[in-house]
């Protein structure tokens, strides 16, 4: 079952211990943890991004060119396995492309008819909000973590000229904790995660 937003809150609010108690506000503001999630998430998703098959796209006759601007939240087409052109087949046939700007160009050595299908294998960035998600479980344990260290950094900062009950030293100890937390546990996640997306040479006839 997908995690909604205010679901990786509560998480991070769990692992900072910032419980609701009536009458007490909350140590960490709603916003300031949506501004956290909004900069992991997209730190985590050029790593890990959204992988989606875009039926959208036609070809254009006599070229190899497709214009991709109509790709909504494209971080980049995949290298391994990018397009498959002409669909339909079985085996599929998958084509190599290249990208510049918003044009996307097939590496094959035949010209296309008009408005022949195409699909392009897209890295996207993720949907997050409080009524869909596109995290699996593995980004969202991840985005916990990295999230939980960021608030208590920035938490630990505010407080570092300030006298609370925890005493003087609570803001350094916050901040330490949360740069042990990104060094030690969310970063190294985070490489060994990362999408493997190497180039293949694919044929072009």
């Amino acid at each position: 079952m997908a995690r909604y937003i205010s679901d990786i809150r509560a998480a991070v609010r769990d692992i900072l211990r910032d419980e609701f108690v009536e009458g007490v506000d909350l140590e960490w503001k709603t916003d300031e943890l949506n501004r956290a999630i909004a900069f992991t998430l997209g730190e985590v998703e050029q790593r890990m991004p959204y992988e989606v098959e875009d039926t959208s796209l036609t070809t254009t006759s006599d070229s190899k060119d497709v214009d991709i601007s109509g790709i909504t939240n494209l971080i980049r087409i995949r290298k391994n396995r990018p397009v498959e052109y002409p669909v339909g087949y079985n085996p599929r046939k998958f084509r190599n492309a290249t990208v510049f700007a918003k044009v996307m160009t097939m590496d094959i050595n035949i010209l296309p008819s008009d408005a022949e299908s195409l699909y392009v294998y897209c890295l996207k960035k993720h949907t997050l909000s409080d009524a869909a998600s596109t995290l699996t479980p593995q980004i969202e344990y991840l985005l916990i973590m990295g999230v939980a260290a960021r608030a208590a950094i920035n938490k630990g900062r505010d407080q570092l000229n300030a006298f609370n009950v925890g005493g003087v030293n609570v803001g350094p100890r916050m901040i330490k904790w949360g740069q042990d937390q990104l060094r030690d546990e969310y970063k190294p996640l985070l490489r060994h995660s990362a999408l493997k997306d190497n180039y293949v040479g694919l044929p072009k006839d």
